[in-house]
């Protein structure tokens, strides 16, 4: 069985790709609830308190189901992401239709859950959601967000170069295009629904892994998908002192500096990380990009920095670095 989203008229153009906090929230929670099939993420559950100051069982009746989950938590991403509380917080705002339809399907799956009105529905998702994203996952969402810029930017190379087709092809193993179509592999679903007019929305989530979710709102699609390197999450900090050898070559700071760049990262998460100031760290950036050891780009107001290929391998001793050594 399979979905099948028609791209219309605008075919792959009207396919795009950002992050979504509270699409990487929700998916968060499905490890609470069905923590076998996410044994990647284990660790996530000893982040949560055992008795959290917000209604955590609410959060996780609304995401019990594999197969379905409120509409309101599945919201149309934006190109340039908010701040997490700040997407989290526009949950209000859903349009009421979506919450009204949203209740009557709760009313039969979980009809312990009752509400007033649509509106405290709405602000009671979104208070639980904020306090438990400040709780579990803000000391962790720097990593979080650095495994979703890295596929982002992954798949936008593969776009450039072999084109939108061939690139939607290995996003996911059960997301393939097709007669101007993309099909979603699923157990239990045989459909077809139109994109939309604002097309289909790619998201990337770590804690998704390894599944895909689909959700369909008034103007769009959203494919939410296992991001590449969701273990990254969990993998402890670099040490901010570096090899004598790469210090000999770099200089301390900047072999600090690449080694930190496990993943994407920004200049002032860098600057605390390593402990220099922000407009040090940004000479030293220059530098290591002129040399070809690291590359940036901007994600909404954000701009991030990644080490190349070559500057991992001398990060981490491998192939290139070897090569380098005459």
């Amino acid at each position: 069985m399979a979905l099948r989203i028609e791209l219309g008229a605008s075919g792959l153009g009207s396919v795009r790709l950002t992050s979504d906090a509270v699409w990487e929230t929700v998916a968060s929670l499905h490890v609470l609830t069905f923590p076998r099939q996410h044994a990647v993420h284990l660790r996530l559950r000893s982040r949560v308190p055992s008795r959290p100051g917000y209604d955590l069982p609410f959060l996780l009746a609304l995401t019990d189901d594999p197969q379905w989950f409120p509409d309101i938590l599945a919201p149309a991403p934006r190109v340039d992401p908010l701040h997490p509380l700040t997407q989290i917080a526009a949950l209000r705002e859903t349009a009421d239709a979506v919450l009204r339809s949203d209740l009557e399907q709760l009313s039969r799956r979980c009809p312990d859950l009752t509400f007033t009105s649509t509106a405290q529905y709405a602000d009671k998702v979104a208070t639980a959601l904020a306090a438990y994203w400040r709780d579990v996952l803000e000391p962790i969402w720097e990593r979080i967000e650095g495994v979703a810029s890295d596929d982002l930017t992954y798949h936008s190379r593969q776009i450039a170069r072999s084109g939108v087709a061939q690139a939607i092809n290995e996003v996911h193993h059960e997301l393939s295009y097709g007669d101007g179509g993309l099909t979603v592999d699923f157990h239990r679903t045989r459909a077809t629904v139109p994109c939309g007019p604002d097309g289909v929305w790619l998201v990337p989530s770590a804690f998704r892994w390894p599944w895909v979710a689909v959700g369909k709102t008034a103007s769009s699609c959203v494919i939410s998908y296992a991001a590449r390197g969701s273990a990254l999450v969990w993998e402890p900090k670099g040490a901010t002192t570096e090899p004598d050898a790469l210090s000999a070559l770099l200089g301390r700071s900047r072999a600090a500096i690449l080694h930190a760049l496990d993943l994407p990262r920004t200049t002032t998460w860098l600057a605390r990380e390593v402990g220099l100031s922000a407009g040090t760290v940004s000479d030293h950036l220059s530098v290591l990009a002129a040399s070809g050891l690291l590359v940036s780009h901007r994600q909404g107001r954000r701009v991030l920095y990644a080490r190349t290929p070559l500057g991992s391998d001398l990060a981490e001793g491998g192939p290139a670095a070897w090569r380098a050594v005459p």
